[in-house]
Formats: structure tokens, C-alpha cells, sequence
């Protein structure tokens, strides 16, 4: 049995625009859970696509980045086992 996509999340900072193009070339409609500010969710009634907002890029030699790391943190609720004979 083959797996299909039905959900996809990507990151622009012309979001609205682009749910616009998805709107426009596929036929995709605007979902009742789209949040404007934030994120635009289109979908064609089985793929649904989620347009996240990105953080705006730092200007040319400023000292702070946008980019925000994705790195996973260590588990804290990683349990060490020990046994004893």
C-alpha cells in the first residue's frame, strides 16, 4: 500500500500572495482555520496546505540573525537504568 501526502506546511514572507498563486493556478480554496496574521491555510478537499509567515530578514551587518534555530533540545525526561547483580 502506497502512503499519500495530505498535509504540507511551508514558509514565506509573502505568505497571503502565495496562498493567492495556489488559489489562482490549482483551484485550492482559502480554509475557515486560516489565521491572516500569522498563516494561510489553502487546500484542495484532501491536500492541505499551511503557508507560514517567516520572520523577516536581519538588514545587511546587523548583528542579529532571523533565522531561528531548529535543533532538537536534549529529552529531559530521558530515565538512565542501572542494574545491579
Amino acid at each position: 500500500m502506497f502512503s499519500k501526502i495530505n498535509h504540507v506546511a511551508i514558509v514565506s514572507e509573502k505568505y497571503a500572495q502565495l496562498a493567492q498563486f495556489y488559489e489562482a493556478v490549482f483551484g485550492m480554496k482559502t480554509s475557515a482555520k486560516t489565521r491572516p496574521g500569522r498563516a494561510m491555510t489553502v487546500g484542495d478537499g484532501y491536500v492541505g496546505l499551511n503557508i507560514n509567515r517567516a520572520a523577516p530578514a536581519a538588514p545587511p551587518g546587523s548583528t542579529i540573525s532571523a533565522s531561528r534555530s531548529r535543533t532538537p533540545r536534549p529529552s529531559t525526561s530521558a530515565c538512565a537504568s542501572t542494574t545491579r547483580p
